[in-house]
């Protein structure tokens, strides 16, 4: 990859796009799956698909799983923080507002990062930070 000239090419849209259509897509396939599925058992699909799609990655790269529970914890912590918790909250809300709506509002976690962060005074709400966040660009 070349050195960093901020500059965006081609390449960096069409990663984008594959990106927009990727994340996007699934907001639609949770909300025509959730006409025939309830909620957590969508949940539990999606993650069981994403599980079965890893697991042969693990043994191509020589990766052995955690012996003991000790070993096990991060990753129940982490896949219930990063997976299932939020994929759950989503999926439901789903029931409740439409599938284009829950992708905006999804949409909105920088802008809510940006206040949380200034709230726990880890970064400062700087003029170029909150317009870079109001228009969607990075700052």
């Amino acid at each position: 990859m070349p050195p960093n000239d901020n500059r965006i090419d081609a390449r960096d849209w069409s990663l984008l796009a594959v990106l927009s259509v990727l994340w996007g897509g699934s907001f639609f396939f949770n909300g025509a799956a959730l006409r025939e599925l309830p909620p957590l058992t969508l949940v539990l699909l999606r993650v069981a698909l994403g599980s079965a799609i890893l697991l042969p990655l693990l043994r191509i790269q020589g990766i052995s799983f955690p012996r003991g529970i000790a070993g096990w914890k991060p990753f129940v912590a982490i896949g219930l923080l990063n997976n299932v918790i939020p994929f759950s909250l989503i999926v439901i809300g789903q029931t409740f507002i439409p599938s284009g709506l829950a992708s905006i509002l999804n949409a909105t976690t920088p802008l809510f990062t940006v206040i949380v962060m200034a709230a726990a005074g880890e970064e400062a709400l700087r003029l170029r930070r909150v317009a870079g966040v109001a228009s969607g660009l990075p700052a």
